[in-house]
């Protein structure tokens, strides 16, 4: 125990805690201010006792970088391994890349805001940047329950205020045309073709639908049953699905039934069919999101359509039903939602009809009864 005096006659020590049980790090923290060398004692026995319980340890200097490496280690247990990837990709660039070596304690609500100035002025959206906030508010959150701080700055500053924006999506026209102007001249390009049909006709999630393997299409039906999460080309694993109602068997139109049969035909003459575990393949290995985008980029440019993300491929799919007048229950199911109230909140503002249709069921019902 080495507890020493300052020149302001002030007792402190500096105290070493082995390395943190989740990050590896060294744990190393001082304590100052003590009147008596009995107080400090005290202080350096009940830190010890701490350390030795399991107990983490932090203190006025304790900067946000480490914090951030435990609560990762939290939130891991917490989410899908595929949420819990995708959020800490986007946090270690644009949350721990700008506060890594702040104080934890000293991080305030000003400090939030000229964040987020920052990232917009970067050129991010104003809803991106709000996403991310959500994220940076649930660590200081963590921190607070930990009673590591007192109060979440990122709760004082408040989130970035955005219009609501529209959802991007293709009409069956849009869809038409981006398919006419892909030249289908090498195996890559035919693959896109039909995948780019598959995804608008089914509304598959991108994992959903490149984790699909050639016995999951049978009997016409498609076996939506896994979750696909690629990192690299040599690294990519199967998960788990969204929720309980991601699993789910959907019919296949007959056109989307004769296309995907003509795929499995085309893959055939180049690819060994019995070392081919993806439904949608050209090289044994399973599509990426990556590609979609750029050569979504690439036509949608010449077609002279709206350029959308590959998620926008499942918005078209509910729009295109919406607009054939499927009721909101089966498109919900055909989704995977969880509820209805999921699929509204998405898409209700497709149904620009429906309170008339509602009157004009009322009104004509009404006539019926009075006239019989």
């Amino acid at each position: 125990m080495n507890i020493q005096k300052d020149k302001n006659g002030k007792y402190y020590f500096k105290i070493s805690l082995g390395s943190n049980p989740i990050t590896g790090k060294r744990q190393q923290t001082t304590r100052r201010g003590f009147k008596t060398k009995k107080e400090a004692e005290i202080e350096y026995t009940k830190l010890k006792s701490s350390y030795h319980k399991g107990i983490l340890i932090y203190n006025e200097t304790t900067i946000f970088g480490e914090f951030y490496d435990t609560f990762m280690a939290w939130y891991s247990t917490q989410v899908k391994e595929t949420t819990f990837h995708n959020r800490k990709t986007i946090a270690d660039v644009h949350i721990l890349g700008y506060f890594k070596n702040a104080e934890l304690k000293k991080i305030t609500p000003m400090s939030i805001n000229n964040w987020q100035d920052k990232l917009i002025q970067k050129g991010y959206s104003k809803r991106y940047v709000k996403g991310i906030h959500v994220f940076l508010h649930q660590i200081f959150e963590r921190a607070v329950r930990l009673n590591i701080i007192n109060s979440n700055p990122a709760e004082i500053a408040g989130n970035v205020k955005t219009e609501n924006t529209k959802i991007e999506f293709w009409t069956l026209e849009d869809f038409n045309k981006f398919q006419e102007v892909n030249p289908r001249k090498d195996l890559r390009q035919q693959i896109m073709y039909y995948a780019i049909h598959f995804l608008f006709f089914t509304g598959l999630r991108i994992g959903e639908f490149t984790g699909l393997s050639p016995k999951d299409f049978n009997n016409n039906l498609i076996d939506i049953n896994k979750n696909l999460i690629y990192k690299t080309q040599d690294e990519y694993y199967y998960s788990t699905l969204k929720t309980k109602s991601s699993y789910r068997i959907i019919d296949l139109d007959d056109n989307t039934i004769k296309l995907t049969k003509e795929w499995q035909e085309l893959q055939a003459l180049f690819l060994v069919k019995d070392d081919i575990n993806f439904l949608f393949t050209d090289n044994y290995y399973p599509m990426t999101k990556t590609y979609f985008s750029k050569f979504i980029d690439k036509y949608a440019k010449i077609a002279g359509v709206p350029r959308i993300k590959v998620h926008g491929l499942r918005h078209s799919h509910a729009s295109y039903l919406i607009s054939l007048g499927v009721d909101i229950l089966t498109v919900s199911k055909r989704l995977g939602h969880a509820s209805t109230v999921e699929t509204l909140k998405t898409y209700g503002h497709l149904y620009p009809n429906a309170n008339e249709k509602l009157i004009s069921a009322i009104n004509n019902n009404v006539v019926k009864t009075w006239s019989t």
